[in-house]
C-alpha cells in the first residue's frame, strides 16, 4: 500500500512539475522533473531512475496503463486543465497499481519513468505561452492549429508538374496479386520523380509539422465530447444527407447527428434550426467555426479537401463519419462498444484498389523500411520460401516490407474514431489534404483511382504511430446490367461490412489457418482458386463457431440518392435513374437478405421530398415540390411492382417524428408542404401519418 509519506512525495513531484511546468520559458518538463527529483531524498522509492530495458510484456503493460489514463483524460469533464487532470489520473493509477499482485516484474522506478514522465510530458512538456492562449474558444484553437502547424509548414517548392508525376496507375484491383505485383520497381519506374531539392523541402516541412504534433497536448476536452454521427454535406447535397439521416432513424439509431456544411452560404436557418432538430440533428458550419479569414488562408477548393476540415470542427469525440451518399442498412450505434473500436479507437474500411503510394513518400516521412514480413504480394497457395528468394526490388511486393503501409486502399465513405485519441493524426491528414493538389496526392496515389481524402488517414496514423483496425474482410460493387445477357455491368454502390463481426471473423480465420498448418498471414480476400477453396473449407469447419459478417453500408454513389437531383436528368449519372433498378433485379443479391433496400431507401427519399421539406425550403431553392414529389413517388410505385419484399416500402419511424416532437412539448408543429397549402393530397406511393 502507498503510505502517506510516499503519497506526499508523489504529490510533491507532480505539483512542482505543475508549478514550474506553466512557466515554459525556463525549459522543458524534463528539466522540471530533474529539479523535482533533486529535492526528494535518494532513498525515496521515487528516486530518479535509470532507463531500463523492458520486455515486450512489460512494454505492453505500460502501454495499457498509459492508454487507460489517456482514456480517462479523454472522457473526464472535471476540469479543462490538462496538467491537473494528468496529475490526478497519475496519482490515482499509481495508487491502484500498488495493490496489484502482478506487474510483470516492473519496478516502481519503471512506472515513474515510463508512466509519470511520459504522461506529464504529453500534457505540459511542449506547451508554450502561445498555445496556452489558444485554449479559450474553438475558433481561436483551430486558428492556432491551422496557422501555426498547417500553414507555417507549407512546402516551399512548386507543385509537381505533369512531367514529374509520370505514368498513372489507374485502377488495379487489390484482390489480384499478380496483375502485376506492386514491387518497388513497379512503383517507381516511369512513375513520380521527386528531385532532390523537392524531396529535402518536403521532408523538412513534414518533419516540422510531425514534431509540432508530437508536442501537441490533448485538445481541451470542452471542444470534443460525447458520441455521435457526423455527415459531410453541402446545400446541393443536403436532401441526400436527409435520406441518409432518415434511414438511420428508421434503423433505430438514437445517436445525435451533426451535418457539416462548408460555407455560411450553405446555411439555411429553417432547415438547421427547425427541421433537422426533429431528427436529433444539428448543423455545423466550417466557415463559422474557422472564420472566413482562416478559410481564405487555406485556399481549399472544396469537396474532399473540406471534408478533412469538417472532421476538425465537428464537436463529438467518439465519431462515426459518413459521406452524405453512404446509407446504412444496419444500426451501428453499438460500434463504440465493439472490440474492433475499443482496441484502437480508429476503424477504417477497404477500397477495391491497390495502393499506389510512391516510395519517395517514405523518404519524406523518414520511415525506416525493414525486412520482408508479410505476403500480400504472394497468391495464397504459393510457397513463401520461394517468395523470399525473389529480388526485393523487382520480385517482392513493396507493401510486404516492415514499415510500409498495407497494399489495399482505404474507402473513407465511413470511418469511426476518437478525436481526442487520434487528434494528431487527423491534423496530419488535414495537412496532406491542404497540400494534396500540389504535392501529396501525387505521392500517395500516383494516379490510382479515387484521389482525395481517403488515402490520407492511414498514412497519417502510421506516421504518428497510432493504432487502427482495418476491416479487411471484403468489399464489392453492386449495380445493374444494361442488357438482358448480363454482360454490360454498371456499378452503382460500394458494399461494406460490420467491422466488429469482421474483427472476430478474421480472428477465427487466423486461428483456423494456424490449426491447419497454414500461414496465418494469408489474406482472406484474394481472388484465386486456392483462396476460394480455403475460405469454403474454413466456413464449413467453423460454421458453428463464427458468424458471417453482415452488410452495414451501401455507399450509393452512382447515382446518389437525392430526390431533387434524381428528379432532374442533368448529367449521365442521373440519366434515366427513375426508369430502372440501380441495385439489380429484386432479390438478385442474396447478401441483402430479405430486404429490398432500393425500395426502402427511395421510400425514405419520397418522405424527405413530399413530407419533410417544407414550402419555405422549396421557395428558397426555386424548385417545384410537386414536380419532385411526383417523380420520386412514381419511382417508388415502379419499384413496388416487382419487389419480393413489399414490407420494405413501409416506414415505421419517420412518419411520426412531428407528433413525437409535439408530445415533448416543443413548438415543432409540422410545416405545410406546397400540396397542403393548395389543399391537395398526394396519395401515390405509400401511406404517411399526417398531422
Amino acid at each position: 500500500m502507498i503510505t502517506s509519506t510516499k503519497f506526499a512525495k508523489i504529490v510533491i513531484i507532480v505539483l512542482i512539475a505543475s508549478a514550474v511546468g506553466y512557466i515554459f520559458i525556463v525549459g522543458s518538463l524534463e528539466a522540471t522533473l530533474e529539479a523535482a527529483y533533486a529535492i526528494i531524498p535518494s532513498t525515496s522509492v521515487f528516486k530518479h531512475p535509470a532507463r531500463s530495458v523492458l520486455t515486450l510484456e512489460q512494454k505492453s503493460l505500460l502501454d495499457t496503463i498509459k492508454a487507460d489514463i489517456y482514456e480517462k483524460l479523454a472522457v473526464s469533464d472535471v476540469n479543462d486543465n490538462p496538467l491537473d487532470s494528468v496529475i490526478n489520473q497519475v496519482v490515482t493509477t499509481v495508487q491502484a497499481l500498488e495493490t496489484e499482485d502482478s506487474l510483470q516484474g516492473l519496478t516502481r522506478a519503471d512506472l515513474q519513468y515510463h508512466v509519470i514522465n511520459d504522461l506529464l510530458k504529453e500534457a505540459v512538456g511542449c506547451f508554450n505561452t502561445d498555445y496556452v492562449a489558444q485554449e479559450r474558444d474553438r475558433s481561436t484553437y483551430f486558428k492556432y492549429i491551422i496557422e501555426h502547424m498547417i500553414i507555417k509548414n507549407k512546402p516551399l517548392v512548386p507543385a509537381f508538374t505533369r512531367r514529374e508525376t509520370g505514368k498513372k496507375f489507374g485502377g488495379r484491383y487489390y484482390s489480384g496479386t499478380n496483375t502485376p505485383r506492386y514491387t518497388f520497381e513497379e512503383l517507381t519506374k516511369d512513375r513520380l520523380k521527386v528531385a532532390e531539392e523537392k524531396l529535402n523541402d518536403l521532408r523538412l516541412h513534414h518533419q516540422q509539422i510531425v514534431d509540432h504534433l508530437r508536442q501537441l497536448p490533448l485538445p481541451p476536452r470542452k471542444f470534443f465530447k460525447g458520441k455521435g454521427i457526423v455527415i459531410m454535406s453541402s446545400r446541393e447535397f443536403l436532401p441526400g444527407a436527409l435520406v441518409t439521416i432518415g434511414q438511420l432513424r428508421e434503423l433505430g439509431s438514437k445517436l445525435p447527428i451533426e451535418v457539416v456544411l462548408d460555407f455560411e452560404a450553405d446555411y439555411d436557418a429553417d432547415m438547421c434550426e427547425k427541421l433537422l432538430p426533429k431528427l436529433n440533428t444539428k448543423c455545423v458550419i466550417i466557415e463559422r467555426e474557422l472564420t472566413t479569414d482562416v478559410m481564405k488562408e487555406l485556399h481549399m477548393k472544396g469537396g474532399f479537401q473540406l471534408k478533412a476540415l469538417g472532421i476538425l470542427v465537428s464537436t463529438f469525440d467518439h465519431t462515426i463519419l459518413l459521406d452524405a451518399d453512404n446509407v446504412a442498412v444496419k444500426n451501428f450505434d453499438k460500434l463504440f462498444e465493439s472490440a474492433a473500436y475499443k482496441e484502437t479507437k480508429f476503424i477504417l474500411w477497404p477500397d477495391l484498389w491497390h495502393r499506389g503510394i510512391s516510395p519517395s513518400y517514405y523518404d519524406i516521412t523518414e520511415t525506416e523500411i525493414g525486412e520482408l514480413v508479410d505476403r500480400e504480394g504472394l497468391p495464397n497457395g504459393q510457397n513463401y520460401l520461394e517468395y523470399l528468394k525473389l529480388d526485393h526490388r523487382t520480385g517482392q511486393a513493396f507493401s510486404d516490407f516492415k514499415g510500409v503501409n498495407p497494399g489495399q486502399l482505404v474507402e473513407s465513405g465511413q470511418m469511426v474514431f476518437s478525436k481526442n485519441e487520434h487528434f494528431r493524426s487527423l491534423v496530419l491528414a488535414l495537412y496532406y489534404n491542404v497540400y494534396g493538389e500540389s504535392h501529396y496526392y501525387a505521392l500517395l496515389y500516383q494516379g490510382t483511382f479515387g484521389v482525395g481524402d481517403r488515402e490520407t488517414f492511414l498514412p497519417a496514423l502510421a506516421v504518428m504511430k497510432e493504432p487502427y483496425f482495418f476491416s479487411a474482410y471484403t468489399v464489392w460493387l453492386a449495380g445493374f446490367f444494361h442488357d438482358s445477357a448480363m454482360e454490360q455491368f454498371q456499378e452503382t454502390t460500394i458494399v461494406q461490412y460490420d467491422p466488429d463481426q469482421v474483427y472476430f471473423y478474421l480472428k477465427s480465420w487466423r486461428k483456423w489457418l494456424k490449426k491447419n498448418g497454414h500461414d496465418t498471414r494469408m489474406p482472406i480476400g484474394q481472388a484465386n482458386e486456392d483462396t476460394m477453396k480455403l475460405v469454403a473449407e474454413f466456413s464449413n469447419n467453423m460454421k458453428d463457431q463464427m458468424v458471417e459478417p453482415d452488410i452495414m453500408f451501401l455507399h450509393m454513389h452512382r447515382p446518389k440518392i437525392n430526390p431533387i437531383i434524381n428528379a432532374h436528368a442533368q448529367n449521365e449519372l442521373n440519366y434515366e435513374v427513375y426508369t430502372r433498378r440501380n441495385l439489380g433485379k429484386p432479390a438478385f443479391y442474396s447478401e441483402f437478405g430479405a430486404n429490398d433496400w432500393e425500395l426502402h431507401i427511395h421510400t425514405v427519399s419520397k418522405w424527405v421530398a413530399c413530407e419533410f421539406l417544407h414550402k419555405q425550403y422549396w421557395d428558397k431553392i426555386g424548385i417545384d415540390q410537386k414536380f419532385v414529389c411526383d417523380k420520386v413517388s412514381k419511382y417508388v410505385e415502379f419499384l413496388k411492382q416487382d419487389t419480393k419484399y413489399p414490407d420494405s416500402g413501409i416506414l415505421n419511424v419517420l412518419p411520426n417524428i412531428f407528433e413525437k416532437a409535439t408530445e415533448k412539448g416543443k413548438d415543432n408543429s409540422k410545416p405545410k408542404t406546397t400540396e397542403e397549402e393548395k389543399g391537395e393530397k398526394n396519395s401515390e406511393g405509400g401511406k404517411y401519418t399526417k398531422t
